[in-house]
């Protein structure tokens, strides 16, 4: 039986222990041996963090953990390399003190990995300096970040303390483009794309592959995927209740859907979080919003009164949706397409437009049964009146 990861992202973890892994390292592969530093947005629960530890140990050079995995076979150079990985998503940001703290806190522990002391500054960027230097004796050093905008988004509404987070955090980012000197790769991963801090507009070398066609398939699992590792689960599940091709059809329904290219030929991915989820328990339900609802997102749209469109039917949007935004402007269909709730449908190259819907019924049966209620004031049994 497979051992499903469920709520485990630590990459060493699920390769000792034999929980399943869906071999994503070609595509990694392909990225790494291509630029230098790449920047991705996904809505939660789509394997950011899972992705980082794995370049984690990509980059410490941990082959013995990436056998029967296809870079293995591949022509990767397996060097060690040092490793910085700092976790956002750890860092307290209630006060800008606390957020410059969490900072330090967290520089240190990596740090201490490699038996370094000393590094501490005044400020978290002087000691990002410090550290990365320091680890440049040993060889060019990888840069990691997971959750990058979480002191940010987590803090919305409340755009005085979003301002004061957000000049700490640019000061700290531009300090890695005056390190290039000293670094091999940088990856960071987030759920929104904010200006103003310092990552697009001071690292003139990073490439965001949020949207590009190549990687649209990095994070989520597709159909083929579906198929290669799930196929013995699929018809357990089939055998209790109706045919496997039945089973696959309503899974499709329920949990497909999320596209991140503009391009026609994009694959569409599966929620990896909630596909596991029914396949663990055989029951079609609700996985992902219990876990992965921004409430950030809930925040600031009743705190803006967004006005809420007809989403069902979905919704036309420029090109703003592939560009970044301030924290205090951010409009209703950029947000929902970021954190999730709607996905690419079409895209229209005479006009530069986005047709926008919901992916699939999991995400669709979220908004209605949860968000709605929330946004219009109504109660959840006024919500389950509706019909469609």
């Amino acid at each position: 039986m497979v051992k499903f990861p469920i709520g485990i992202q630590d990459f060493p973890l699920m390769r000792k222990e034999g929980f399943l892994y869906v071999d994503k390292t070609e595509l990694i592969y392909r990225m790494m041996t291509s630029g230098v530093a790449y920047f991705l947005t996904r809505p939660r629960r789509f394997g950011k963090s899972l992705l980082i530890s794995t370049l984690e140990s990509l980059f410490k050079g941990e082959r013995e953990l990436f056998t029967d995995l296809w870079i293995n076979s591949s022509d990767y150079e397996w060097r060690e390399f040092p490793v910085i990985r700092l976790d956002l998503s750890k860092a307290v940001s209630s006060t800008p003190e606390a957020l410059s703290a969490s900072l330090q806190e967290l520089l240190q522990e990596s740090a201490n990995k490699y038996g370094i002391s000393g590094i501490k500054r005044q400020f978290p960027s002087l000691s990002l300096s410090a550290l990365v230097i320091e680890l440049a004796k040993k060889g060019p050093v990888v840069i990691l970040i997971d959750e990058y905008d979480k002191p940010l988004v987590h803090q919305l509404p409340n755009m005085e303390l979003v301002a004061k987070n957000r000049e700490i955090l640019s000061e700290f980012y531009t300090t890695i483009k005056a390190l290039s000197q000293y670094i091999h790769r940088v990856f960071i991963t987030g759920v929104s794309k904010f200006s103003k801090v310092s990552l697009f507009s001071g690292m003139n070398n990073l490439i965001d592959i949020s949207m590009k066609a190549e990687y649209a398939t990095l994070l989520g699992l597709t159909e083929s995927e579906i198929g290669h590792y799930f196929k013995r689960e699929l018809n357990l599940i089939a055998h209790k209740k109706e045919s496997t091709e039945a089973i696959v059809k309503k899974m499709k329904f329920w949990y497909n859907g999320y596209s991140f290219s503009r391009s026609r030929d994009t694959e569409k991915v599966y929620n990896p979080l909630s596909v596991m989820q029914f396949l663990q328990s055989g029951e079609f339900d609700n996985y992902w919003f219990t876990t992965a609802t921004p409430t950030f997102a809930i925040k600031l749209i009743k705190e803006n009164n967004y006005f809420i469109p007809d989403l069902e039917k979905g919704i036309i949007v420029g090109k703003e949706i592939e560009t970044s935004h301030e924290t205090d402007i951010i409009d209703l269909p950029t947000l929902l397409f970021q954190t999730g709730y709607l996905t690419i449908d079409s895209y229209d190259e005479n006009s530069w437009t986005y047709f926008l819907k919901f992916p699939n019924e999991e995400v669709r049966r979220s908004f209605l049964d949860h968000l709605l209620y929330e946004f219009a004031e109504l109660k959840p049994s006024e919500v389950h009146t509706f019909s469609f």
